[in-house]
């Protein structure tokens, strides 16, 4: 019937996905092998956002055509943590960018191979049951927030902090 009336495969508005389970954004882990004990504070993970700009076709006649760009771009990865009482994991990460970038002279700074290192994301089912692993792999921070501490609130709440990660490449296996 629908494919008399609009002209579509009566498939494409009828078929149902194989899993009609929704995702659920707190089922999951995110580690990083450089920091391992980063992992057990990680409170939100945003993915990277991936793809390019168009490329602009101008035709002599006509309008202009948009088609699909030649690169693409893998966006930076953000990662809100709490902040450990001793704030090891937050100088952790200082740390880390300290030994990318030389801030005062190059005596903290290493090797390029040496800075570059995996992260992980496991995805985990509605049943807690691992579905999913996303490597980073080629990360490293460009960025960390910085702290706020306060009188004014009047609830005792963990300090928190975000940290930018770039990576070369991510890779999506089924568990």
């Amino acid at each position: 019937m629908l494919e008399k009336e609009y002209d579509l495969p009566d498939r494409v508005l009828n078929d149902t996905s194989a899993n009609t389970n929704l995702a659920i954004p707190q089922n999951f882990q995110f580690g990083v092998q450089k920091i391992p004990t980063f992992s057990y504070f990680v409170q939100t993970v945003a993915l990277n956002e991936m793809g390019g700009p168009a490329k602009t076709v101008p035709f002599a006649i006509g309008p202009t055509v948009l088609l699909p760009g030649s690169s693409a771009n893998i966006g930076a990865c953000v990662v809100t943590f709490l902040v450990s009482e001793d704030m090891s994991n937050y100088y952790e990460i200082i740390k880390w960018m300290r030994e990318a970038t030389p801030y005062k002279d190059f005596s903290e700074v290493l090797p390029f191979k040496e800075v570059f290192h995996e992260a992980f994301l496991i995805y985990y089912t509605n049943k807690k049951n691992p579905y999913k692993k996303i490597t980073f792999r080629g990360i490293f921070p460009t960025e960390l927030s910085g702290l706020d501490f306060t009188y004014s609130d009047t609830e005792a709440k963990p300090l928190t902090a975000t940290v930018k990660f770039i990576t070369g490449d991510y890779i999506v296996e089924n568990l």
